[in-house]
């Protein structure tokens, strides 16, 4: 007869915050995770705090096949944690989700980069979720679920005047967390 297996471990019920936390401003963060990373910071009123695009080339040689992703994760969790020191709640972090990727390299990187952000999420206890390319282009457009690159540069540029965003990706950043706010809303938890 063969031995009983152990017991499973038991379960966790993940990370938790304090009540304090209710009671601190809520920001969102937000990505679109391609070659150029975009990314976003949102009050639950839509402003801008800030973006950018983090260029995340293809590493030399000599650097090894993960510093990307190293450089990824440095990035994201320095935003993290300069949020959370500045005494915001994170109520979410959202990111941008594409089915239509051309090519098995694409959907590779997008799915290295979104564990990269689904693990820094859950080192700190912060809810992620996954936002489709169609629901960020309608959070820009207002009803269509297509637009171009250019489009979706110009809606950010009209929505929030204070600086012009660099690229599509930023702009798609911006969105997804539109997205989140007026998904979820005041209701947010995290």
């Amino acid at each position: 007869m063969p031995p009983k297996p152990p017991p499973p471990p038991p379960k966790s019920a993940g990370p938790t915050r304090s009540a304090s936390d209710a009671k601190k401003p809520w920001v969102v963060l937000s990505f679109d995770p391609a070659g150029d990373f975009g990314w976003c910071v949102l009050t639950k009123s839509g402003k801008r705090l800030e973006s950018g695009t983090w260029k995340l080339h293809k590493p030399s040689l000599k650097q090894g096949g993960g510093i990307r992703l190293l450089n990824l994760r440095v990035n994201i969790m320095t935003l993290i944690d300069k949020y959370l020191t500045l005494g915001y709640r994170i109520a979410v972090i959202g990111y941008e989700y594409s089915v239509n990727l051309r090519g098995r390299v694409a959907a590779k990187v997008s799915g290295e980069y979104e564990g990269q952000i689904k693990v820094a999420a859950q080192e700190r206890g912060i809810p992620f979720t996954d936002v489709a390319y169609a629901d960020a282009k309608r959070a820009a457009t207002g009803d269509k679920a297509k637009a171009s690159k250019a489009q979706m540069v110009a809606y950010a540029n009209a929505r929030w005047v204070d600086r012009e965003v660099v690229d599509d990706n930023e702009a798609d950043a911006c969105f997804v967390g539109v997205h989140l706010i007026e998904t979820y809303g005041p209701g947010m938890i995290g």
